[in-house]
């Protein structure tokens, strides 16, 4: 019951794809600091479940009915999908005190791509 919507969208549609922008991680210490900054503001996580791990996220889909699913975290996505000349950019709009913080929160986000086909979307 927990995943009826995935399973809904596999079952409904012939190729469906479907991408995930979401936290991984959250039983870390820097996790729980995340989940506890959140509650303070009155943000609850319902599905904080399932953000245990790149894993327990691509489980999500493969046990749905999705035939494959690719992950990566955010910090894995900015240090390969970005040439050096991007990262400069990105780096110059909001200059860092410390790249340790920044690089914890990319860590704790992933993005994950499912579909119903077999493409392969990132390696």
């Amino acid at each position: 019951a927990e995943y009826m919507g995935l399973e809904w969208i596999s079952n409904r549609f012939i190729k469906p794809i479907f991408i995930l922008y979401e936290q991984i991680d959250m039983n870390t210490a820097f996790g729980r600091m995340m989940l506890r900054n959140l509650s303070h503001q009155g943000i609850e996580l319902d599905g904080v479940s399932y953000c245990n791990s790149i894993i327990t996220q691509e489980q999500r889909f493969l046990t749905t009915g999705w035939f494959i699913c690719k992950s990566m975290t955010i910090l894995d996505a900015y240090r390969t999908c970005f040439t050096q000349n991007e990262v400069k950019r990105i780096e110059r709009l909001e200059p860092l005190d410390e790249r340790e913080p920044f690089e914890q929160i990319l860590k704790h986000y992933c993005i994950c791509v499912a579909g119903k086909d077999d493409i392969v979307w990132f390696n």
